[in-house]
């Protein structure tokens, strides 16, 4: 005999209705998330306006800039340095490609001015604003997404980035894309969204480097923590998550193959970060735990030699310092850490990357205090999530990530981009848990978010 209370109980119009406001209550979901998302986008524009109109290309955002514009050119990746002030086109991988390609993109259709392009990055950070929601959704329901899309349209340590023109604004987009598609296969495994997984986590990597490490987790991850899947299901998802970021770094590298003596997976730019982190200036001075350019200007490279072969040069001479100052690394560790947490000469960091960034010292102020407080609620949020038995392997996997590149490099705001990403989708677990406590005892996930969107009090018995 049917349940009474069971779907044979439903008439067939009822059941009509209830999925249709059902479909009613998803869009007017996504209109609210892309309202949310062009008020970001109008607070980015508004900020870059006020203080980044007239800024002038440095450091990376020269590199990135200019390269990009040369690409659309014909000269494809070349050291832009080299290129203007010595009309040499050495082939170049200082950073990975996806950043370029992207305003490379802006570039092929007319937008070249560096702030026509700090407002091409605007728009890519509006698009994080709204994958930032989606990921919150795939968490733990449609309230938690809109709330996460709130604060980021306005948490200052996201969109600070966009008047940069620096890759951070696309890892920040990424890395809530690769949040997304790993609660999407959580909740609904399938090898289509396996692939999705591994090319989100490959793209992340492309856009900032030492994301690599991200790969191997979330690879290792997609098959063990699905549930109620056969053995070779999960070794499936776990192949295919794989080969998805594999082939996505495949003509990268193919292509750095042709062009340098040594292999270059990613970029030739850790030996010099190394370097400019281990020396007497940043294991003893101001700036212990920060970096030094002067540091790396102090190696002994070989005259002429090609990137590949100058990134292990590098390598070795930070190397040796560290071996040759072992007592003292515990202490610049530490510092670096908490360089990079905000816990270690805080106010100096803001005059550090106001100095060489060109961060306004108000809006890293305001982000700062921000972030203090959007981290006591995402340690809040991790709980709730463990509470309610939802995986926490990708927060986990940022965190990680995030400290062990600063115990090896050092310690800056934008090298915690990614955890920021973590941090917003954290804390709007938290406050959409207090705002709805009720919500502990049911389903979780975009379908069992189904019944968060209908609402108790519209579901028929």
């Amino acid at each position: 005999m049917a349940d009474p209370a069971g779907p044979e109980a439903i008439p067939s119009d009822e059941a009509s209705i209830a999925e249709g406001e059902c479909g009613t209550k998803t869009r007017r979901w996504h209109f609210r998330l892309i309202a949310i998302s062009l008020v970001g986008l109008g607070l980015r524009i508004g900020y870059v306006y006020l203080y980044r109109r007239h800024a002038a290309p440095t450091g990376d955002a020269f590199f990135y800039h200019y390269q990009a514009n040369l690409l659309v050119a014909g000269k494809w990746f070349i050291n832009p340095y080299q290129y203007f002030y010595f009309k040499h086109a050495a082939p170049a991988a200082d950073h990975p490609p996806l950043w370029t390609l992207v305003l490379a993109l802006a570039s092929l259709v007319g937008i070249k001015s560096f702030f026509a392009q700090i407002l091409w990055s605007c728009m890519i950070g509006s698009v994080a604003v709204w994958l930032v929601g989606l990921a919150g959704r795939e968490v733990m329901g449609p309230r938690t997404g809109l709330i996460a899309a709130g604060i980021a349209a306005v948490y200052p340590n996201f969109w600070i980035n966009d008047g940069s023109l620096l890759s951070e604004t696309l890892v920040l987009t990424l890395t809530a894309l690769t949040v997304w598609a790993f609660y999407r296969l959580w909740n609904h495994p399938s090898l289509a969204r396996a692939a999705w997984l591994g090319c989100a986590c490959a793209l992340d990597a492309l856009a900032r480097s030492e994301l690599v490490l991200l790969v191997p987790i979330f690879v290792i991850a997609a098959g063990l923590l699905v549930r109620k899947q056969r053995v070779r299901r999960r070794l499936a998802l776990c192949v295919i998550t794989g080969v998805a970021a594999l082939v996505t770094f495949i003509p990268w590298y193919a292509y750095n193959l042709s062009r340098f003596s040594d292999s270059v997976p990613l970029s030739s730019q850790l030996g010099v970060t190394l370097a400019t982190a281990n020396c007497n200036t940043t294991y003893y001075g101001t700036l212990l735990g920060y970096w030094s350019l002067g540091c790396a200007l102090r190696v002994h490279t070989t005259k002429g030699a090609d990137p590949s072969v100058q990134d292990h040069e590098f390598r070795e001479a930070a190397i040796q310092y560290a071996e040759h100052h072992k007592g003292r690394v515990p202490v610049v560790v530490a510092a670096r850490l908490g360089r990079e947490l905000d816990l270690y000469r805080p106010l100096q960091q803001i005059d550090l990357e106001w100095s060489i960034l060109g961060r306004p010292r108000l809006v890293a102020y305001i982000g700062m205090g921000a972030y203090y407080f959007c981290t006591a609620l995402a340690v809040s949020g991790f709980v709730v999530l463990r509470r309610r038995r939802i995986v926490v392997v990708p927060f986990a996997a940022l965190i990680f990530v995030t400290l062990l590149v600063a115990a090896a490099t050092f310690g800056q705001t934008r090298y915690r981009t990614g955890l920021d990403a973590a941090i917003v989708i954290l804390a709007a677990v938290a406050i959409g848990q207090f705002l709805s406590p009720t919500r502990l005892r049911q389903p979780r996930g975009k379908h069992a978010s189904v019944i968060d969107t209908l609402d108790i009090e519209h579901r028929r018995p």
